[in-house]
């Protein structure tokens, strides 16, 4: 059995909101890296809890 990933198209695209267990954010750049896609993701500012 032979699997075939294909990781021509990233699964998010720049500008696009996501959603995540530490929050919300927007996907900044996205580039291929050793055969998957590496994500910067800028988090939404929320409000300041207690603990900082």
């Amino acid at each position: 059995m032979i699997t075939v990933i294909d990781i021509a198209k990233p699964k998010f695209y720049k500008g696009q909101k996501v959603e995540f267990i530490g929050g919300l954010g927007t996907i900044r750049e996205c580039h291929p890296n050793s055969g998957n896609w590496s994500y910067l993701v800028g988090m939404e500012m929320g409000f300041r809890t207690e603990n900082g």
